[in-house]
């Protein structure tokens, strides 16, 4: 149940997670003896993201430990906390630093740098105003949003085309 519950919440959206993990009740029968696990899925369902950082740093110690995560777990962290801080700052246009800082239990340096470093690896499309220190919303280019569908799509014809071709060419 570890695995499934660590490898949903990194690749599902919230609603996929209220569904295939939430409501499940197979998955909450398995949870009730894995306090740690249930706390870690509910503190980020529910945006209580103190305890989540709380939980990530259990999950942390875990994966150290794990046989097949522990070459994962620094990739893993960092996308959870990546997802947390995209999940608390997408519902509004700009969020202070010191809000923040206490929604997650942190300082306010520790919650600008690591934010700094992942908008600065276009991992979170954010901006920064060190003067009022907040964080804005930087919403995306419709035109941006064709490009890329238009390229998925392309991409996605010129693999059924090379995949003719192998055909025709048997």
């Amino acid at each position: 149940m570890k695995y499934t519950v660590l490898s949903a919440l990194l690749t599902l959206n919230r609603s996929e997670v209220k569904k295939n993990l939430v409501d499940n009740s197979d998955v909450q029968q398995a949870l009730h003896s894995n306090n740690t696990l249930r706390e870690y899925l509910f503190s980020l369902y529910e945006c209580d993201y103190k305890r989540f950082f709380e939980r990530l740093a259990d999950i942390e110690v875990i994966m150290k430990a794990d046989m097949f995560l522990h070459l994962h777990y620094k990739y893993y962290i960092r996308e959870m906390k990546t997802k947390a801080y995209d999940q608390l700052l997408s519902t509004y246009i700009s969020v202070k630093l010191s809000y923040m800082a206490d929604q997650f239990g942190v300082t306010s340096d520790y919650i600008e740098n690591d934010i700094s470093n992942l908008i600065a690896n276009g991992r979170l499309n954010y901006k920064i105003d060190k003067v009022s220190e907040t964080v804005i919303n930087v919403p995306d280019d419709p035109k941006t949003e064709v490009f890329k569908s238009v390229l998925k799509q392309g991409d996605l014809l010129l693999n059924r085309v090379h995949k003719l071709s192998r055909v025709i060419n048997i």
